[in-house]
């Protein structure tokens, strides 16, 4: 959370205060790309107690790629293991509820 507060704040103080050109972006841009990376690896490894270790494994490495992932280029495709952490993780979240839903009916 602290991660997205920081980037959020430094997004507005830059388009409100230094119309688009804040010298002092890097002093809080990376931080809270690094506070909000270390979120989501705290985030993943307390998932693995919920799901599968197999299923959580690709949301930590996509939380560890996120750390490379810039918007600006090309390296923007880091990005991508995290979000197919995801879609595993909800894959088996769903799979998981359809097979009780189907045992409750029997």
């Amino acid at each position: 959370m602290t991660g997205g507060v920081l980037l959020v704040t430094s997004t507005l103080v830059q388009s409100l205060f230094f119309a688009g050109d804040f010298p002092l972006m890097p002093v809080f841009v990376i931080p809270g790309v690094l506070a909000l990376a270390i979120g989501f690896l705290c985030f993943a490894i307390a998932i693995l107690r919920v799901i599968p270790r197999w299923a959580g494994i690709p949301l930590i490495v996509g939380a560890l790629a996120l750390l490379g992932a810039n918007d600006q280029n090309a390296r923007i495709l880091f990005a991508v293991p995290f979000e197919v952490g995801w879609i595993v993780v909800g894959w088996v979240l769903w799979a998981d509820q359809t097979q009780h839903r189907v045992r409750s009916t029997k």
